[in-house]
Order: structure tokens, then sequence, then C-alpha cells
């Protein structure tokens, strides 16, 4: 090669190194777009600097970040849209167990089933749907992965339904699904959009999540701008900067306190960040519940960066606009701090507040923000300022952590009630475990920080108190004061659960404390004046019977059934049906068997004024309208057949096929003397088979049966351990029971069980909720009689007693279909009260003595029961057979006397010895210090 050409190849080869590479190409024109922003911003007067770039910069890399994730899940999981057409099938042939009617799906067996195929296999990560016209809330549908075992769930709402599937992958391929809509016969539903890997849902989810962690690091770049410069501040202030230096070490050592509380607070924060989004990638958090854990990281990092934006800074360096917002500081700082509380308080709890309620949101906030107004009245000066925010936050912790762990021992909410047996709870702390959860760590963690960074407060940012914001302060408490109890919400007395869910914990909180601090006292009451009463019974020989019970030979098993909603609704309200729904009971009769009618207080529900008026003997027409005893008033050791029945020596348990906080019982039923309380959640069902949601009456009974077989195992049984092989009778044993089988939610349009029993009247039979509740009756009829012979085989003395607690809750127009004269403007007394009427059946293995009692009371029912069991009359017995003589059925909706008159309950206190069972059960419910020889046998 010529040195010519030697030369050009040399110069060309330079020129291609001279040659830009594609990062150099980048980088310029990454730098030019920067140059243009920057020109721009300039021009408009905004300068972020190197702390703005970097917040800039942090939230386009997220954004980045999350769109990448949404555009891979919708490359990796195609969609599909499948018409409700292909999924039922065009004649529903790919359903089981379900109708389709114009799109209208109904169950029609406890078991439902759709099966779709897909035309090839396809990996699934999401599929949602709409649902409407939902007959009834609290189904959970389910979808299988077909092939795979992977399967999810969701509680059906009306709107949008969705469920993701965890641990599936774009390799994890299904061939189609297998979908249970619900589990519930006579379930009606229409589903459309159903969609199969919604893009629309994975771009919206991955933009919610870059919402949330844009903002998580946003406000953790600014905690540390703002830490970083409250060091350079406490530098400043020490003399780090213009001194001599002799001087400096000095001036470190003062600066080094700060700089090490900086670096806490920060590592701290970035402990609780971390630790927070692992639990929200890991747990299964409700919407509500995320919505908390947000609100709490949020806004505690907001309120961290108010305090701090102070922190170093002389009053009089601050501006104008800094003084009025040393003004605002408490206003803004108790909004923030009761909205932490609330988030914190609810994180803890199990049953948080769905925060659908608007008025109630606003009511917890106003409950949260009261210790904050008080302490900021009583604080003197502005050295103690800090102690407005950190006290009364730290009492919202301590009501958390308190709640927290009282739910997870008792399954409840803590209530007032609850606090006057803190001294019988602390007695077994040692049993229960202190574990602290997850949330429990975040909660205190992020109190921890809010504590650190209100003792760096600059006392010196706060104003002097003045007679203006005093006033103004005194105004707010008095308008909280006056507010809330005003506006406290009616909250459901069955569980106090559900109250919280709808108005938050505090609010309910209030509620449920107005509720028990009511207590009718009546005219005149005094505790001697009660017990002079009693005195006076003492030596009475009243007796409901016409000849003496042996009392030296009692009955050793005594089972009671309080049968849910169970009732004889033909014989009450007069129509035939085609068939007998309760044949055996009617057929029951001879030497051993006693039946009757009783007159209740409660209609449809409200199970537990029954429960209350047999167990203690006392009367809920003594109480205020709606009192629920159970919810409000038993807060201590409480006189009842329960007590009695130990003091005779049985052993005494109760035992409910359903959830065990359901009017407290579980926290009630130590304080009515049950040695053992026997719970679907939280004991040992041998038998639990279903009619409709609820375990029915024959499992029920056969339960009761392994349980008389198993007396020495009956606290394991409580516990949800397993029974001894080896069964155990022949001890006194007495069980109460109540059962679930016919509870409400009667369909009103396709029976939910098969029908067995119709009324003959074509009006009556069209009512589909009647022909439900009459066939359960039916089926209650049948496991009695299974109960009855086993019991009969059995050679100990054995007496069961049988009653409901109160009509079905049935809609209104059934119940005027059967009985129209119920509802005239002109209906008398005894009309009104065949609503409150149901049945009581006695049954035992061996001859009763005689003395019947057609029409009584659940009151009255308890020393009958006394009675006929051989067993001796108490004090307050005798004067409830000596009411019961005069006045055989009393309760909150009217009275009868001896010769079958109604008479309203507005008479009530214009009969003296009516006046006297008032002052004798006002005295063992209230007065804590009751003489128990009244209520023990003698």
């Amino acid at each position: 090669m010529s040195n010519k050409r030697r030369i050009q190849k040399t110069k060309q080869n330079e020129d291609v190194f001279k040659k830009p590479s594609v990062w150099k190409k980048l980088s310029d024109r990454v730098k030019g777009a920067f140059s243009k922003v920057k020109a721009k911003a300039d021009k408009i007067g905004f300068h972020p600097g190197k702390k703005g770039l970097i917040v800039v910069l942090t939230v386009l890399a997220l954004l980045a970040v999350f769109l990448i994730r949404a555009g891979y899940l919708c490359a990796s999981y195609p969609e599909q849209k499948i018409s409700m057409v292909n999924l039922t099938g065009e004649s529903g042939e790919n359903c089981t167990g379900l109708s389709v009617e114009e799109g209208l799906m109904r169950a029609t067996e406890n078991g439902t089933n759709i099966t779709y195929t897909f035309a090839e296999p396809v990996p699934v990560y999401e599929i949602t749907w709409k649902t409407s016209n939902l007959s009834r809330t609290n189904c959970r549908s389910y979808i299988k992965l077909i092939d795979t075992d992977i399967e999810g769930s969701t509680i059906m709402a009306a709107g949008s339904n969705a469920i993701t599937f965890e641990g599936v992958t774009p390799s994890t391929t299904a061939s189609g699904l297998s979908i249970t809509p619900v589990t519930l016969r006579g379930v009606s539903f229409t589903w459309y959009d159903f969609v199969v890997n919604p893009h629309s849902a994975f771009i919206a989810g991955s933009m919610s999540s870059f919402a949330v962690a844009a903002a998580v690091a946003v406000l953790l770049e600014l905690l540390l701008f703002a830490l970083v410069r409250n060091v350079h501040f406490a530098a400043e202030g020490n003399g780090l900067r213009g001194k001599k230096k002799a001087g400096e070490e000095k001036a470190k050592k003062g600066a080094k306190g700060p700089v090490v509380l900086s670096v806490i607070i920060f590592s701290l924060q970035i402990f609780y960040t971390v630790f927070l989004a692992h639990l929200a990638l890991t747990s299964d958090w409700e919407s509500y519940t995320r919505t908390y854990q947000l609100l709490c990281y949020v806004l505690e990092s907001v309120f961290i960066l108010l305090v701090l934006s102070h922190v170093g800074e002389k009053r009089s360096d601050l501006t104008s606009a800094d003084h009025r917002g040393a003004w605002e500081l408490p206003i803004l700082r108790i909004f923030l701090l009761s909205f932490i509380d609330f988030s914190m308080v609810e994180m803890l709890y199990s049953d948080q507040f769905y925060l659908d309620n608007a008025a109630s949101i606003i009511g917890n906030l106003l409950i949260y923000a009261l210790p904050y107004v008080v302490m900021y009245l009583i604080t003197p000066g502005k050295a103690f300022r800090r102690f407005s925010y950190a006290l009364p936050h730290a009492i919202w912790l301590g009501v958390a952590i308190a709640n927290h762990y009282y739910f997870e021992f008792r399954g409840q909410a803590l209530e007032l009630a609850d606090f006057s047996g803190a001294s019988t709870a602390k007695n077994v702390l040692s049993d229960y475990s202190f574990a602290p959860s997850s949330e429990m760590i975040v909660v205190c963690t992020a109190s921890f920080i809010l504590f650190l960074v209100i003792l760096q407060e600059n006392e010196r940012v706060f104003r002097k108190k003045n007679v203006v914001r005093e006033g103004i302060s005194a105004a707010a408490l008095i308008f909280l004061l006056c507010y809330i109890p005003m506006n406290a919400p009616t909250v459901n007395l069955w569980n106090t659960n559900i109250g919280t869910k709808h108005h938050g914990y505090v609010l309910s909180f209030v509620s449920f404390a107005q509720k028990s601090l009511e207590k009718p006292t009546p005219e005149g009451y005094t505790a001697d004046a009660a017990t002079s009463i009693l005195d006076s019974y003492a030596d009475s020989d009243v007796s409901l019977l016409s000849e003496a019970p042996d009392t030296a030979d009692p009955a050793v098993n005594v089972i009671v059934i309080m049968n849910e909603a169970f009732s004889d609704l033909p014989t009450t309200y007069g129509f035939e049906t085609d068939t007998d729904c309760m044949p055996y009971i009617h057929s029951l009769s001879g030497s051993n068997v006693k039946k009757g009618k009783m007159i209740v207080s409660v209609f449809g529900g409200t199970t537990a004024d029954t429960e209350y008026e047999f167990l203690t003997g006392n009367s809920i027409s003594f109480l205020n309208s709606g009192a629920i005893p159970y919810s409000q008033y038993i807060d201590s050791e409480q006189e009842s057949l329960a007590w009695y029945m130990k003091d005779a020596g049985y052993e005494v348990s109760a035992f409910h096929p359903y959830l065990s906080n359901g009017y407290r019982r579980n926290v009630v039923y130590p304080y009515l003397g049950f040695d053992r309380f026997i719970a679907k959640d939280t004991g040992t069902l041998p038998y639990t088979s279903r009619l409709r949601s609820y375990v029915d009456d024959e499992s029920d009974f056969k339960d009761v049966i392994y349980y008389y077989e198993h007396q020495n195992s009956l606290d394991s049984l409580a516990a949800g351990e397993s029974a001894s092989s080896e069964t155990s009778t022949g001890s006194p044993f007495f069980l109460f029971n109540v059962t679930m089988q016919n509870h409400g939610g009667y369909n009103s349009e396709v029976p939910a069980v098969d029908v067995t029993v119709k009324p003959t009247d074509e009006n009556l039979a069209s009512f589909s909720q009647l022909q439900e509740y009459l066939s359960l009756v039916k089926e209650t009829d049948s496991a009695f009689e299974q109960l009855t012979d086993y019991f009969s085989k059995v050679k100990e003395k054995t007496i069961i007693l049988m009653f409901g607690d109160h009509q079905p809750g049935m809609d209104e127009d059934v119940y005027e279909a059967m009985n129209p004269d119920m509802y005239a403007d002109d209906a008398t007394v005894e009309e009104k009260l065949k609503k409150y009427t149901v049945p009581y059946i006695m049954w035992a293995n061996y001859d009763l003595p005689e003395g019947d009692l057609p029409v009584t009371s659940p009151n009255f029912l308890h020393a009958f029961l006394l009675e006929n069991a051989g067993l001796p009359l108490t004090t307050y017995d005798k004067l409830c057979e000596s009411v019961c003589q005069q006045y055989p059925a009393l309760s909150a909706n009217g009275f009868l006397d001896s010769d079958g008159n109604a008479h309203d309950v507005s008479e009530l206190d214009s009969v003296d010895l009516l006046e006297d069972y008032k002052f004798a059960a006002y005295y063992n419910l209230f007065d804590k210090d009751f003489d128990w020889n009244y209520y023990l046998k003698q």
C-alpha cells in the first residue's frame, strides 16, 4: 500500500473514533432537554434547584418502572371479554345448580357451578365482572383455574368485582374456569362485563401503585432534606460557623445531639417505609385497610415536615407569613394528629370502619380532636406546648393497643361496660400471648417517630396564649362536648363489631357508652326497700304446681333449648297447611309432657332479651324501650339459672352453633355463671350440617347428645380441641343451647329449602318466605323427635325444655296477610300480642308433677322448670311465682292477668305487686352488692 493511501486510511480511522458514541448522543439529548425545561422554568420564575431536580427525577424513574410493569402484564396476559351467553351457555348447559332467565341467575341448590372452557389454554392473572340485582349480601364467589391448583375468591358485591390470582406466572396456563358464584340456595343476581385479564385494570392498578410509590418517595426525600437542614441549623446555632478554633470542640459536642436524633428519625422512617411496603405487597388488605395505612403514613410524614419546618429558627427570623403560620399551627397539627390517631386505632382493630358513612367519619375525627383541644386549653406556657400534642397522641395509642388485644382475646370491641371487669381480666392476663402483630409494629414505629419529632420542637415558634385564642379553644371544646353525644349514631347491639364497621370504633364506643349508662331507676327505689320485699318471700310456700315436686330425687340432666325464631304460626294465626309443620310436638301428651305458649318482649330479632329474661327471671318490661342487658348492663357477676345450677352441683355449659361474640355472650356468660361456652368459632362442633347458612337443628341436637356423652371433655371441646375417646355420663349435667337453623333471612322470591309445608290458603301460599319458614320448623320438629327418642333410653332422670325466642322476621305483608286485624288502628292489646307469641315444650323421661302453665312469659318459665326438675325455689323465684299466679305473662308489649285479660304495658306502674317485682329486678341487675342468698338454693 502506498504512503498516500496509508495516510488516507489512517485519517478515516481517526474520523471514526472521533464520531460521538450512542451514549454520548443520548447524554447530549437529555442535557438539551433539561436545558429547555430549565429555560422554561426560568421564564415563569420557577427555580427548583438541586433538591427539586432530585424529586422530579425520582418521580420520572418510578413512572417508568410502573409503565413497564403495566406493559409487561398486558403483553404476558392476553385480554378476553366473555359474554354471559358464552359463559353460561345458550341454554344454561354450562351451569349446575343455577337457573338463568333473561340474564338473571338464581341458585337452585346450595352448590352452584359454571364451567367455562377457553378455546386454548391461557395464563390468567385477574378476572373482573360487574354484578346487579343481588338479592343477598355477604355471598362469597370462587373461581378455580382448571388444570391448576390455583383458586381465588371475593365477597360478591353490587357493582364491580375482581379476583386476582396469587402465585400465577405467564407460564401458568388454564384450560378453563370453574366458577362458584354463590353457595346458598335462593340467591339471585345478574353478571355482566366479565373480562379475563382486563388490560384497563392492569394500567389503572399500575398507575395507582405509581401514585402511592411516588408520594412515599417524595415524602422521604423531603424529610431527608428537612433533617439535613435542621442538622445544619443546629451546627450553626452552636457556633460551628465563624467561631474561634478554641470553641469548636465545645460547639461540636453541642451539635451532636440534634445530629444523632435526626439520624434516628430518618432511620426509623426508612424502616417504617420498607416494612409497610413489605406488608402492602404480602398482605391481602381490604381497600379501607389500605386507605388507613396510606393515610397514616402520608399524614405522619406531613406532620413531621410541618414541625421540622421551624426547628432551629429564631422567632425573629420568621417572616410575616410564618407568624401567621405559628397561629395556625395548632389547628393544622390537631387536624393531622386526629387523622393519624383515627387511622392507627382502626389499623389495630380487626373489624375496621368501612369508611362508608361521611357523617361518622367527621364524628370520629371530632372525638379524636377532643383531648387535643382540652390539652391546648390547660397546658401552661410555651415551654409545655409540645405536651398538647404528645399526651393526647399517647392516650389514643394506648386506646388502640388496649382495643387491639381485647379483640384478640375476646373477639369483641372494648366498650365502657368492659372496664368494670378489668380486675377480673388482670388475673388471667398471664394466659394470653401479647406478641406484637405486624400492624402493631407499624403503629408503634410511627408513634415513636412522632414523639421524637415533637420532642425536637423549638418552643420559640409558639406564640403566647391570649384571651381570643383561649376563647376560641373553649368554644371548640364546648361544641365538641355537645355535638358528639347528641349526634352519636344508633348502633347494632347484637354485635358491637357491626357498629364499629359502619361508624368507626370511637364513635361506636360513645354510642354504646350512652346505652350502658341508661339505668331506669324505679321511683322511690332503695336497696333496703328491695331486700325488704325479698325477705317477705323467704318462707313462702308458693308453687305453680298442684302437687309438691320430689326435691329428694331431682333430675340429673337438665337441658334447655332456646330455639331461634321457633313459633307455631298456623296455631297462633289460625290458618291451615297441607302438612302439619309440627306433627311430633303436636302429638306429644301424657304425664311426662307439658306444653304452652309464651308472650315474649321481642319480634323478629333481639334474641338476647328472651334469653336474659329466662336465665335471670327479670323482665325486660322494666327497662327502657329497646334495651338489651347483655350489651348494655351485664359487666359483673349477675344472678342467673346458671349460678343456681352450679351451686346445686351441676356441670354448667352453654352451646351456640354460631359466633361466640353475638350479644357479647363470650363476655356475659362467665358473669352469668357458665363454666364454659362452646361456640362455632371457638369450640368443637362434631356435627355441622347446614340448612341455608346455618347449622341445622338435627346437627345441633346431635351435638347436645355428644356433649352429654363427653362430659369429662367439655373444657377441651369449648377450647376447640378434641374430646376423649371415653364417654362419661351420670354427673349432674346442665346445658343451655341457643340454636340457629330458623334464623331470619328468608328468601322472598324462591324458598332456600325444599318446601315440605304450604298454607292451603292461596294468598298465604304465594309467600315464599312463609313456605320456607314452615318447612324449616318441620325440620326442627323432626330433630326434636330424635333428641327425645335418645334421652328416653337414658337411665338418669332427664328433663328437656325447648322454647322459641321470637317469631320469624318475615316481611310485614306476610304478617298482615296472616292476621290483618293485628294492623287495624283499633287493634286490641290481645290482638297485638299475637305477634309476640311463641310455644314452649317441656319433656322428661319421667312423670312430671301435676300442674300446668298454659300461658306465661320467659321470666316465669325459669322457676317453672326448677319445680318440674325437682329443684327447690330461691327467694327470688318465689317472688316471681307469686307474681305469675296473678299475672302469668309479662312482656315489654303488654301483660295478662289471671283472668286472661290483656293490659297495655303503660298500666304496669299502677300495680303494686308489679312494682315490688320491678324493685327486686333492679336490685339484682344494677346493685353490685346484691345478696346472693336471695338467688341460690336454700
